[in-house]
């Protein structure tokens, strides 16, 4: 389930602006978070990290439409390596 977030994500043309070429990748210790309301899942949260891991964007698959939103890119002083 969760790759197949990580694939929609990634093939959407705003994660793909925010990569600019870079290839990041996921982490089994931190990529994957979910939202639940009265146990029906909403939302997954992914997060990818960049290689030298200063740096991630993170999205969200709504469970709903299926649909990638809330695409934003951060920057670090902390390594997530």
């Amino acid at each position: 389930m969760e790759n197949a977030y990580a694939i929609m994500i990634e093939q959407s043309t705003q994660f793909k602006a925010l990569a600019n070429g870079t290839t990041y990748h996921l982490e089994p210790w931190g990529s994957f978070g979910y939202y639940t309301v009265n146990g029906t899942l909403i939302s997954v949260g992914v997060t990818f990290f960049s290689p030298n891991g200063m740096a991630y964007i993170n999205a969200d698959v709504f469970m709903a439409n299926d649909t990638v939103q809330d695409v934003n890119f951060a920057n670090s002083t902390y390594y997530f390596g």
